[in-house]
């Protein structure tokens, strides 16, 4: 399966709308405190403007629901893509309407602007047909270079292509062919590294792993489920109730599925608490499992050091929180330690990577968390099928 890629437009002169992922951290003064999310994009708005393009970025920023929110508009993003690009980009006061056609109609070849963050219109996020034709009116073609957000059928992802002949940036290509590959024909052996807070969530792409890895490792509060469908005490920690059949289904599984053998618990969750290191299974009925322990952390790192592919997506444990960071910390170390391929993706995979002293180090980080998953899953993304090659 082979996506359309944008070397395959005639862009000279042509009203190019580009989807980007610009959903950037920032501090309290609104300045950008990490722009990888930028960056990643560049190759394609920098090909976009030697070949002649008028280049019409859009992003969203944040949650506004619909609302204008002056921290949450993207003049920050404006002046890095400026900066990086070495020439001056403007930025627009909205994502449709008259004064943006009206910049659009004044632009040369090779100009840059940028539209305002598209989640102050409702309508983004409802896929509404209306808003994307509007949106999509003051382009002749539509480049898709938000993987990160290519799970939604946002009218920005989806309801665009209905309107204008669509490809993928150079970024979003990667990001397909590398995880799409990786699951077709990992090198083994493969280990799988699933954390975070829902099982909910990841369900299907433990069962995906689960057939084509040779190990998979879980932490984090999903690990509360496996453990409880194992008839182990898990005291007052997290888990899914309504998801206990499942677990129980996966907790028969014992050639090459892992759960903790020890937890780090603590009866508050809060920093400065006193914590415990103690055996999976003997919880008290006051404590919270909020980290992987030792004996877990060496069982994991064991398995990761011999592996040759490792994806990795979501934390050991509740990391934000010192007490509860080290389990997190040691994986991403011994996942950059590997002399194997190492994919990496989600928000919190990726922060711990940087707290650990260890960013830039893995062989792929994807900028994405639940379309990673999804695209792992086997599911063809809402965002992605209009792009796929007949």
């Amino acid at each position: 399966m082979k996506l359309k890629t944008v070397k395959e437009m005639a862009l000279t002169g042509k009203r190019t709308l580009v989807r980007c992922e610009f959903n950037v951290p920032l501090d309290d003064s609104g300045a950008i405190t990490d722009d990888k999310r930028i960056t990643v994009c560049m190759p394609t708005i920098q090909y976009l403007v030697n070949q002649g393009a008028k280049v019409i970025l859009c992003a969203h920023l944040g949650r506004p629901k619909g609302k204008v929110i002056a921290g949450l508009k993207l003049d920050p993003v404006g002046v890095r893509i400026s900066e990086l690009l070495g020439k001056p980009v403007r930025k627009l006061d909205d994502c449709i309407g008259k004064d943006v056609r009206s910049a659009v109609e004044k632009m040369k070849n090779g100009d840059v602007v940028l539209l305002e963050n598209l989640r102050f219109h409702e309508e983004e996020k409802k896929g509404d047909r209306a808003f994307a034709k509007e949106l999509a009116s003051v382009a002749d073609v539509y480049v898709n270079e938000a993987f990160g957000a290519s799970h939604r059928a946002d009218a920005s992802m989806l309801g665009v292509t209905e309107f204008l002949p669509s490809a993928a940036g150079f970024r979003l290509q990667e990001e397909f062919d590398t995880l799409t590959h990786v699951i077709a024909d990992p090198v083994r052996p493969f280990v799988a590294i699933v954390g975070g807070a829902k099982i909910s969530d990841k369900i299907k792409v433990i069962k995906k792993f689960l057939e084509v890895a040779d190990h998979v490792l879980i932490g984090g509060a999903l690990a509360n489920n496996l453990l409880k469908a194992k008839g182990l005490a898990i005291g007052k920690s997290i888990f899914e109730a309504e998801m206990m059949d499942v677990a129980k289904e996966l907790a028969l599984v014992d050639t090459h599925f892992h759960i903790p053998v020890d937890v780090v618990t603590a009866k508050e969750i809060a920093s400065g608490v006193q914590t415990v290191t103690k055996a999976a299974g003997s919880v008290q009925d006051d404590e919270y499992i909020l980290d992987i322990g030792p004996d877990t952390i060496d069982m994991y790192g064991k398995i990761i050091a011999k592996a040759n592919t490792i994806v990795w997506g979501g934390p050991m444990g509740y990391f934000e929180i010192e007490e509860f960071a080290r389990g997190t910390r040691e994986i991403a170390r011994r996942v950059c330690a590997s002399a194997g391929t190492s994919i990496v993706g989600g928000g919190d995979s990726l922060d711990a990577l940087q707290r650990s002293g260890c960013a830039g180090q893995v062989s792929f980080a994807s900028t994405g968390g639940g379309a990673m998953l999804k695209l792992l899953e086997g599911e063809l993304l809402p965002a992605l099928k209009p792009l796929i090659k007949e």
